[in-house]
């Protein structure tokens, strides 16, 4: 699944600020700063026309919702989008919709509508992996802090988006570092060629498929891929992790796979070229 990620820092920005002292953003961030008339748009190229997911990373340390008006090439979309409380303005989470994007250039933007906003991190644009409606996480600047966390489940069905830093995941034979520019607070980078690995461990209320995008960064020119296992069973292939151009350049890579209820425990192994650096998962439903 193809996916890119926007800074919001690198937007059109109007009313709002871009500031960089909340911990877990990306890079920068975005805060709205009035009720009304601030806004971020973003231009993003399509090279075909049909269904995107758009995720909008954001943090929320106010009780209360924030909305936003969305607009895609000018026209309001029906609904708000509905940016709940993260528990701190240090807690990162994402809000998906799937819409319709034109072949070539379009316009994404979020206006404040009445109730300031959220922090935004980033938009992140990728092959529809459900369909259609959101879901949700936390968002937005204030003086609050507290709890709070990255699920953005939006009950019924069990819609579920998550993000698992790599950081805080077992490492063994990485290292930790933060100096590259780019990643949503520290990565893990790979140092041998074998042995090293990251091992997350998910916990599900529904067992089914779901999709874990892999974000990472690789100057190198050479694809380094490695071996990913489920559960301790190792899966058939290689995860490719081909050259993102430069060591501050991320994107990411998705595999779809079958996670059970409950722990599962998710592990990228070096497979003989030591490895990218690795940001985060993110898990996402089907």
């Amino acid at each position: 699944m193809a996916s890119t990620i926007y800074e919001a820092e690198n937007a059109l920005i109007v009313g709002a600020e871009v500031k960089s002292y909340r911990p877990g953003a990306s890079n920068a961030y975005v805060d709205y700063a009035n009720n009304s008339g601030d806004y971020i748009e973003w231009t993003i190229n399509q090279e075909a026309a049909g269904q995107y997911d758009l995720a909008f990373q954001y943090a929320l340390g106010a009780s209360n919702s924030r909305p936003l008006k969305l607009y895609i090439n000018g026209e309001e979309q029906t609904d708000l989008l509905n940016f709940t409380s993260t528990g701190s303005w240090d807690q990162w989470n994402a809000i998906t919709k799937t819409l319709q994007l034109n072949a070539g250039e379009n316009s994404v933007r979020i206006e404040a509508a009445g109730s300031s906003g959220p922090n935004i991190d980033f938009l992140q644009v990728s092959d529809p992996v459900s369909g259609g409606e959101d879901t949700t996480t936390g968002g937005g600047e204030d003086t609050t802090s507290g709890g709070g966390g990255e699920d953005t489940t939006t009950g019924g069905n069990a819609a579920y988006d998550m993000m698992f830093e790599a950081e805080d995941a077992v490492i063994v034979g990485g290292v930790v570092s933060d100096y590259r520019a780019g990643a949503s607070n520290a990565y893990v980078d790979y140092t041998n060629n074998t042995g090293d690995y990251i091992e997350w461990t998910v916990s599900l209320d529904q067992a089914g498929d779901y999709n874990l995008a892999f974000q990472y960064a690789l100057g190198a020119s050479a694809s380094r891929p490695l071996q990913l296992s489920i559960n301790g069973e190792l899966q058939t292939g290689l995860v490719d992790f081909s050259s993102t151009g430069g060591w501050d350049q991320w994107q990411s890579v998705v595999e779809t796979l079958a996670l059970d209820a409950g722990n599962n425990v998710i592990r990228l192994e070096a497979a003989g070229k030591s490895g990218p650096n690795i940001d985060f998962m993110q898990v996402t439903s089907v």
